[in-house]
């Protein structure tokens, strides 16, 4: 009988992870980027999938204005949001709604969040070139990752043990595949090895036998996008919302965030909207 870890204690053991995580940075005073006058510098940290688009929009802020300083980092959505809340920094970016755990947090210390859609995107399943499954249902997709299905066979494939690899909890990514694919039980198979997005593309890239998932916009050639429902993830078919995996991206910020903060804010939708396809994001409708 297959042992799986449910959503719940995935959760717990990500709380007590953040836990750990808010006594470090209570215990560190030193700031973790540049020191510049408040009024002109922006701390941003967050989801992968959104940094391409903070990192061109800061410096087309920068270039603008030469005396403002703009600080981009990654670690994930939860832990972008967790330094949001912490007060390390004044953006976070998110591929996936806050969740209860650190709404919760929020208002347990009386910080006020807001949240902006700035641009959607897509997550595809993704595997090794010589899979030759190209096309998974939703059903599919679930039984694969619950570890309902551990065999290729299961879903049309050769003989072989499935190898699940996923993003790590503190992860948007992960939340955004937990709730559009794994559905409202949420349970993953404790066979399912976590990772951060490129070392799970060097992973699938390495096993055959391996299936992940990715953003959209970090798609390249090294591993196959798998279809879902019979719908390809092109960009007209995620455009259009014909593909089923299609996701909000987030930004949040404190609700009394200065003003230089909320129109950086406004520049990432407008960045996303004029440099949407450059970006592989697709912009916010009006």
């Amino acid at each position: 009988m297959k042992t799986r870890i449910s959503f719940y204690d995935r959760l717990v053991m990500a709380v007590i992870a953040s836990a750990v995580l808010i006594l470090s940075l209570a215990a560190c005073q030193a700031p973790a980027a540049p020191e510049a006058d408040a009024s002109t510098s922006i701390h941003i940290r967050g989801s992968g999938a959104l940094m391409p688009l903070a990192q061109m929009t800061a410096e087309n802020l920068m270039q603008d204005q030469p005396e403002t300083i703009v600080v981009v980092s990654g670690g994930g959505s939860g832990r972008g949001i967790l330094s949001l809340i912490n007060g390390t920094c004044d953006i976070a970016l998110a591929s996936a709604p806050i969740i209860p755990e650190l709404a919760a947090l929020s208002e347990n210390r009386g910080v006020q969040l807001e949240s902006v859609v700035v641009a959607f995107d897509a997550i595809v399943p993704i595997v090794h070139l010589d899979n030759p499954v190209r096309d998974l249902t939703l059903e599919q997709l679930r039984g694969l990752f619950d570890g309902t299905w551990t065999n290729w066979a299961d879903v049309n494939g050769l003989d072989r043990p499935v190898e699940l690899v996923s993003r790590n909890t503190s992860s948007g990514t992960y939340e955004a595949w937990k709730q559009l694919v794994l559905g409202p039980k949420a349970i993953l198979s404790a066979q399912a090895q976590l990772m951060e997005s490129q070392p799970m593309k060097e992973y699938i890239m390495n096993h055959p036998e391996a299936i992940g998932y990715s953003a959209f916009s970090y798609l390249d050639d090294s591993v196959a996008p798998v279809s879902v429902n019979g719908v390809a993830p092109s960009r007209t078919a995620i455009e259009q919302g014909h593909y089923p995996l299609r996701r909000a991206l987030f930004v949040y910020f404190r609700a009394d965030a200065p003003e230089h903060i909320r129109s950086f804010v406004t520049s990432l939708r407008q960045t996303a909207s004029q440099h949407a396809e450059a970006l592989s994001l697709f912009a916010e409708e009006d």
